[in-house]
């Protein structure tokens, strides 16, 4: 092994193997102009033949944003020309900010000045009342007095809403509170309008103001078609007859005279026959009614 070792190496240094240098490479020839046509002026390249180079063109600077030109930078809030952000609600544009220019202490757009609930927020102003106090303030939104009466019934609801009546009682329950109420307990309120209550009123339809009676049978003689009792103008002395109405006195003394004929007053012994008839004509409501009736007794004589 030595030995190859030792060979290899005098043929090296021996010049037996020489080491072939590599090629240069070969220089590129400059690519020819193309040649111009006939009667066609060759093209100079700017810089040549003494002609100066052009300048390249400068782009255009853009303007610094300002408060105005309609657009919105530098933090600005809005811009007097950009449509595309606007101050919301009552704010206005001024120098690219939005300000309120005027007092509004419930933050609701409407001025102090003119805000009909001033510490409470309401942007419709709705005032159904016109009492110049808005409905969002307003204890009683629908009564324009605000409870008169400071019961503590708004008037809209109030069934005294002038007189003072807490507890709304309404015994009739006609909406009319018993204070205000001049029937408490009637509910037509004197439906005949003579000045006395249904319920106290002895013909509640009719008007009677005097409340008039003849027979005393609680109903008024304005609307009793028997007005008249005519045993409350025969009072008995003793025995009592009854006749019926509609007689002149003629008429009367002849019903007396019959009936004491088919009804004989025989006496007992040491009786005698008190007897006497009772004609009565009355007039009530421009009609006239008659009564006629016998009255009698037997008296003892002590014979």
């Amino acid at each position: 092994m030595r030995f190859l070792l030792f060979l290899f190496a005098v043929l090296l240094f021996s010049g037996c193997c020489t080491l072939i240098p590599a090629e240069e490479p070969a220089e590129l020839s400059p690519i020819a102009e193309p040649e111009p046509a006939p009667g066609q002026e060759p093209e100079i390249p700017p810089g040549e033949a003494g002609e100066p180079a052009e300048e390249p063109e400068e782009l255009p600077q853009e303007p610094e944003p300002v408060c105005g030109d309609g657009t919105l930078s530098n933090g600005e809030e809005c811009d007097p020309g950009s449509n595309e952000t606007l101050c919301s609600g009552c704010f206005e544009c001024i120098d690219c900010e939005c300000i309120k220019t005027f007092t509004d202490s419930d933050h609701d757009c409407i001025p102090d000045e003119s805000d009909n609930c001033l510490n409470l927020y309401n942007p419709s102003q709705s005032d159904q009342d016109e009492d110049g106090e808005g409905d969002e303030c307003d204890e009683c939104p629908q009564d324009p007095q605000n409870d008169a009466d400071k019961d503590g019934v708004c008037g809209d609801e109030d069934n005294c809403p002038e007189t003072k009546n807490r507890d709304q009682l309404d015994s009739d329950s006609d909406g009319f509170g018993d204070e205000c109420d001049p029937c408490p307990n009637d509910p037509e309120d004197d439906a005949d309008e003579d000045g006395v209550c249904g319920d106290q009123d002895n013909c509640p339809p009719t008007p009677n103001p005097k409340q008039e009676d003849h027979d005393l049978d609680g109903l008024g003689d304005a609307c009793d078609s028997t007005p008249v009792d005519c045993s409350k103008y025969c009072s008995s002395i003793g025995h009592n007859h009854h006749f019926g109405e509609g007689l002149d006195e003629d008429e009367c003394y002849d019903e007396v005279v019959e009936y004491i004929e088919d009804h004989p007053l025989d006496p007992e012994p040491c009786e005698t026959v008190i007897a006497a008839y009772h004609y009565k004509l009355i007039e009530i409501n421009g009609d006239g009614y008659s009564c006629c009736c016998l009255r009698y007794k037997l008296d003892d004589l002590n014979c």
